[in-house]
């Protein structure tokens, strides 16, 4: 019998409880070691929380690999300072996006294209001071046919029992992803258990074209952000020098706020410098209001992290939009 939508969100709950119990006790058996690489993934849908309903966002995954690296690997004279440390990451993703009405078989009811994509990112985060982050990535990939999305959704919906997108005519075409990004963070400590985390940013290239600004403000048994799960950088080398707090473990829960200023989305707008190719496009929305909220958890070496957001319109016409990430890493 196919499962109905309801029973897909409880099923993947309880996989992530009984994984989290053996990689809590397999993390408090270890909490002597220093790790400095790390695997971790990430699942992002908008069908984990009531009214389970699959559109816009409808699904991503990433997989990432970072590995710590010396001190002095890139721009050692610009960021010098205390505890300075660098990671160098890699992330493979894929992400799928709908209209609303994914049953919906002509243009007047489709309220933004859909779209497959398909990218590998490279990123060098910074630290240095223990309250200064950098991060500088390079994303390679494709948006269109190529990545895959209409045969996976179709699948994941008939393993399931979903109803079938009848609209996949109305996705974006092949075009090529060639984008820089650029996020720099900075925490303003309100006490030993809360701080304020700023962040700027932009991104640049064939796909994506954007400016962001926001602030998080974390409450719990907090680190540094040189070693927090907040953002991924537990990995340390063994020395006496290490901070005491890289050998305590890490909770917290938060509130974020993020404000997006759009130049160009691929995604929804087709491509940067020539959208006539395309069967279907849409105007996204110049500005984007991300409201977020979450639980994070990290112990030397595991980590969960447990994100709520809501999105404000990215489509002319568009409504609001809920999804939820969970993460998880394993540091070894």
């Amino acid at each position: 019998m196919a499962l109905r939508n309801t029973q897909l969100p409880a099923i993947l709950f309880i996989i992530c409880i009984w994984c989290g119990a053996i990689s809590v006790s397999y993390g408090q058996a270890n909490t002597d070691k220093k790790f400095q690489n790390q695997i971790s993934a990430s699942t992002i849908n908008d069908n984990f929380l009531p009214p389970y309903q699959d559109y816009y966002f409808t699904n991503g995954l990433h997989l990432s690999y970072s590995r710590l690296v010396n001190s002095d690997f890139f721009l050692s004279n610009i960021m010098s300072g205390e505890q300075r440390k660098q990671i160098l990451r890699f992330t493979l993703g894929q992400e799928i996006y709908t209209p609303r009405l994914i049953r919906a078989q002509t243009i007047a009811n489709i309220d933004r294209p859909y779209a497959g994509y398909l990218f590998l990112t490279s990123t060098l985060d910074t630290f240095w001071r223990r309250q200064n982050y950098l991060q500088l990535g390079l994303t390679l990939g494709v948006i269109g046919p190529s990545a895959g999305g209409e045969q996976l959704q179709k699948k994941w919906h008939k393993w399931f029992g979903f109803p079938q997108p009848l609209g996949w005519q109305f996705q974006i075409q092949n075009l090529p992803v060639a984008n820089i990004n650029m996020d720099y963070k900075y925490s303003f400590p309100l006490s030993s258990s809360a701080d304020i985390i700023s962040n700027t940013g932009f991104r640049a290239g064939t796909a994506f074209n954007d400016l962001s600004a926001g602030a998080k403000l974390r409450l719990g048994d907090i680190n540094a952000i040189d070693h927090s799960v907040a953002t991924a950088s537990q990995l340390q080398k063994k020395g006496k020098d290490t901070p005491a707090d890289h050998h305590k473990k890490e909770w917290f829960v938060f509130l974020g706020v993020n404000n997006t200023f759009v130049l160009h989305n691929a995604l929804i707008e087709g491509n940067t410098f020539d959208s006539t190719k395309q069967a279907y496009i849409k105007e996204a929305e110049p500005y984007l209001l991300t409201i977020s909220g979450g639980f994070e958890y990290a112990l030397p070496v595991v980590s969960w992290r447990l994100v709520m957001s809501q999105l404000s319109p990215e489509v002319k016409g568009g409504r609001r939009h809920n999804i939820v990430r969970v993460s998880m890493a394993v540091r070894f």
